[in-house]
């Protein structure tokens, strides 16, 4: 897939040659021979995917951008956290953690609090959580939200 995406339906020589370090173990492309002989088994493999790639009913008429997006979809389901977006928390009171500096991730599955080591304390998903109270203080600073508490039904 990451082929089709970078190089589309071109595949020559060329571009198997400077792409093959990126795919294949540097310690199966020893020597010329090796890296030629790599080239025209991946070539031809590649040739056959892409032609049935592109008959198939559900791909027809794709660009390597739907590719793309796709590929990222799946990614942001595979590896949520590292698709999160991450705030610095510092906490006031509540339950007692090995530090008062958080972070708190948000991602499309949920919440997370962790340690700045990543010791995760909270991992919550949206289905989990029932309510959250805040409030924004601008006299503190524009920037600032205090999360006053986190309701959560219990899953055991």
């Amino acid at each position: 897939m990451q082929y089709y995406v970078e190089y589309e339906c071109d595949v020559s020589e060329e571009n198997l040659y400077s792409a093959l370090p990126f795919y294949v173990p540097s310690h199966k492309l020893t020597g010329e021979d090796s890296i030629r002989i790599w080239c025209k088994q991946v070539g031809k493999f590649l040739n056959k995917m892409i032609t049935l790639y592109a008959m198939s009913d559900d791909n027809y008429g794709r660009s390597p951008d739907d590719v793309k997006a796709e590929l990222v979809a799946w990614a942001k389901r595979k590896w949520p956290k590292s698709f999160s977006r991450y705030f610095d928390v510092r906490r006031l009171e509540g339950p007692r953690w090995n530090s008062d500096i958080l972070v708190l991730g948000v991602n499309s599955n949920g919440i997370s609090l962790a340690t700045a080591k990543g010791d995760v304390g909270l991992d919550a998903t949206y289905p989990q959580i029932t309510s959250v109270v805040g409030e924004r203080s601008v006299r503190l600073s524009p920037h600032t939200t205090t999360m006053i508490t986190i309701t959560m039904i219990s899953l055991l």
